[in-house]
């Protein structure tokens, strides 16, 4: 059996500092700490002679402090504590799928086209633009522009006003706003003040590039609405890109 242990050393050497937890630590009296056991290795050398390690190493927490501390608080402190098991690691985010090449669009037309249904099929009577119908300078001519593809159908021609108040009608929708709401409408606002981000911009560049590009060719250059749509594309882009 185990004698009653000798005093503690007055100056202790301390061998290197413990700085990982090792499946051989043993329990013995705290160096730092009274009333403690811990499982450093932190303890005189002396202590692991058959001597020392019969009274100051212990397998347990429990037996050094029953055998030093017999009569007494004793406290453990454990450098091995239980871990908590390793979470799994955070799977990466998957990357988003790869667009498909976007396919060219194949010439199609609607089967009311076709049908006979409408008259003279779709193909456009004419080309105009809603910008230029409300600009004070180019909107009177746009007006015009209207009410001579209108006077060219019988079925409406016979219904118009007469020419002389073209212009009026123009000046009272337009210019006196007494006609629908549109975006000069907005009190405080002018068209300017409606932006739109730098990717939208991109986008609609695009498209206008692919529409010049289409109706520039040789199959539409020699219409007059292909033109006069072109027209209007290019100057809309030029809008854009300032």
């Amino acid at each position: 059996g185990r004698n009653d242990p000798p005093p503690l050393p007055p100056t202790p050497v301390i061998i290197e500092p413990d700085t990982s937890c090792q499946d051989d630590s043993v329990w013995h009296p705290s160096l730092v700490q009274n009333n403690t056991c811990d499982n450093t290795h932190e303890y005189p050398t002396e202590w692991n002679t058959p001597t020392g390690n019969e009274t100051y190493l212990f397998e347990s927490a429990y037996d050094c402090c029953q055998y030093t501390f017999p009569n007494g608080t004793c406290l453990t402190v454990d450098i091995c504590p239980t871990l908590a098991p390793t979470p799994n690691p955070t799977p990466a985010p998957t990357p988003p799928p790869t667009p498909l090449p976007t396919q060219p669009e194949s010439a199609s037309y609607d089967p009311q086209c076709t049908s006979g249904r409408i008259t003279n099929g779709c193909t456009p009577v004419a080309v105009v633009s809603a910008e230029k119908l409300r600009d004070f300078t180019d909107g009177p001519a746009e007006t015009t522009r209207i009410a001579n593809v209108l006077m060219k159908d019988t079925r409406i021609s016979q219904y118009m006003i007469s020419k002389e108040a073209w212009g009026c009608i123009w000046t009272e929708l337009i210019q006196n706003g007494k006609g629908i709401r549109s975006v000069t409408s907005r009190e405080g606002w002018v068209e300017s003040d409606y932006n739109f981000s730098g990717p939208m911009l991109q986008k609609m560049i695009e498209e206008l590039d692919r529409l010049i590009t289409k109706y520039s060719s040789p199959s539409w250059n020699t219409q007059a609405n292909a033109n006069r749509l072109v027209e209007l594309l290019v100057e809309h882009r030029g809008l854009i890109q300032i």
